[in-house]
């Protein structure tokens, strides 16, 4: 019989987005602007993901386990759509434990999409310069 105290324990490595805002808040210009309590939260990957594609719908291989990067194609497209519609687009992304979101470029994102990350606790910090994605690859600088 197996004793299941002797298995290895494989454990990804992560770190908290409070580390992550407290490390690279000078190089990025990091401003937290809400969902404070989720600052604990971890994050696995490296990687960030463009939501573009998911803020329309489609979840079939949403990279939820990355900090979400919304740029000016995202801010826009929300613009556009009906606050009805837009509650309807981010109702899938809110199912998702997400460890943050990070906004470039001084863009202002709907208040409603705020109001629904506040209420899920997501923090959403903001980019205030205009540094390339290659720069915004948070995890890997800082682990």
């Amino acid at each position: 019989m197996v004793d299941v105290l002797d298995l290895p324990v494989n454990r990804k490595n992560s770190i908290a987005v409070a580390r992550i805002v407290e490390r690279m808040q000078e190089d990025l210009e990091l401003e937290v602007i809400g969902g404070f309590q989720g600052m604990s939260r971890p994050v696995f990957s490296s990687d960030v993901n463009r939501p573009g594609l998911a803020l329309s719908g489609y979840l079939e291989f949403f990279a939820n386990d990355r900090i979400q990067l919304l740029g000016n194609t995202e801010i826009n497209y929300m613009k556009t759509l009906t606050p009805a519609a837009m509650e309807k687009s981010l109702a899938g992304n809110i199912s998702f434990e997400l460890p943050a979101f990070v906004i470039r470029r001084n863009l202002v994102p709907e208040n409603l999409f705020l109001d629904m990350w506040y209420r899920r606790v997501v923090p959403a910090s903001v980019v205030m310069n205009r540094t390339s994605l290659k720069r915004i690859n948070i995890p890997a600088r800082v682990l």
